[in-house]
C-alpha cells in the first residue's frame, strides 16, 4: 500500500477530485507516472512545461500549481472552486458558436494588445513577438493533434488570396512570416480531403534561418510555406531581375 504524502499536493487533490490514477493522469498530459509520483510527494518541483501541460486538461490555475498555494482547495482557471461537475459539465463540455466566437474575439483583443505594447516599448522586437506567436500555436496544434488538418486550413488560405497583389507582396517580403512554412501539394496532385491532406515539407537549404523554439531545447517544426505557382512565379521574377541588374565582368583587352 502506497505511503500517503506527508505534505498536501494541489495536483493530487485535483487528481482525486477528478478519479484519476498516477498513471491515468500522466499518460492524458504526456507525462510519465513517476513524474506525477514524484512532484505529488515534493521530491520533484513542478515546472512551468508541466503546469502548463496540467492546468491545460484539467483547468486548474496554473499559478497554483506552481506555487502549490492552498493545496487542499484547487480553483479552475476562472479562479472559482475547482470540482468534478466543472471539469465535466463546463471545462470539457462541447463549445457553442456563441462561446467560441466569444473567446477568439477575447483572443483578438489580447493578442492586439500585446503587440501594440511591444511596437511603442520595444518596436525591433515585434517581427520576433509575432514569430512567438506562431510558435505557440504550432506547438499547441500539434499537442492537440490538429496540425495536418490546421496546416491545410493554412494552405486552402494561402491559394484563396495568392491573386492579391497585397497578400502576394507580404508573402514574398524578406521578413515575412509565411516564408518558415512550405504547405505545397506534391507536384501534379490536388489536395488531400480534409482527414488526409497531402502536406509536403520542403528540404530546408542553407539559406534557410534555423528555426528554433526559446523555451524548449528541442527544435520547432516549422515548414516554409509557399503558394504554390503564385508565389513561384514572384520569386523567379525577383531573380530576373536581380540577374539583370548585376553588372557584367569587364573584358580584358586582346
Amino acid at each position: 500500500m502506497p505511503r500517503p504524502a506527508s505534505k498536501t499536493h494541489v495536483l493530487r487533490t485535483t487528481r482525486l477530485l477528478l478519479g484519476l490514477s498516477q498513471v491515468a493522469l500522466a499518460k492524458s498530459v504526456g507525462l510519465s507516472p513517476d513524474t506525477i509520483k514524484r512532484i505529488e510527494n515534493h521530491s520533484l518541483t513542478m515546472s512551468e512545461d508541466v503546469a502548463f501541460r496540467i492546468s491545460g486538461y484539467t483547468g486548474v490555475d496554473e499559478d497554483q500549481l506552481l506555487q502549490n498555494r492552498n493545496p487542499s482547495e484547487p480553483l479552475n482557471i476562472w479562479q472559482e472552486p475547482f470540482s468534478k461537475a466543472w471539469f465535466k459539465e463546463v471545462f470539457t463540455a462541447e463549445a457553442s458558436k456563441e462561446s467560441i466566437d466569444f473567446w477568439l474575439s477575447y483572443l483578438d483583443f489580447r493578442i492586439r494588445r500585446v503587440v501594440d505594447t511591444c511596437a511603442s516599448e520595444n518596436p525591433k522586437a515585434v517581427h520576433s513577438l509575432i514569430s512567438a506567436f506562431f510558435s505557440a500555436i504550432g506547438r499547441l496544434a500539434a499537442d492537440y493533434k490538429l496540425r495536418p488538418k490546421a496546416e491545410y486550413l493554412l494552405w486552402e488560405f494561402i491559394q484563396k488570396n495568392s491573386g492579391d497583389p497585397g497578400f502576394r507582396k507580404q508573402m514574398t517580403a524578406p521578413s515575412s512570416w509565411v516564408k518558415r512554412f512550405d504547405v505545397i501539394p506534391p507536384a501534379g496532385e490536388a489536395p488531400g480531403p480534409m482527414g488526409n491532406p497531402k502536406i509536403t515539407p520542403r528540404a530546408s537549404t542553407p539559406t534557410d534561418r534555423q528555426w528554433k523554439d526559446p523555451q524548449s531545447s528541442r527544435p520547432s517544426i516549422r515548414l516554409r510555406l509557399a503558394a504554390s505557382g503564385a508565389l513561384t512565379s514572384t520569386v523567379n521574377q525577383q531573380k530576373v531581375q536581380k540577374a539583370k541588374s548585376a553588372k557584367k565582368p569587364k573584358r580584358r583587352p586582346l
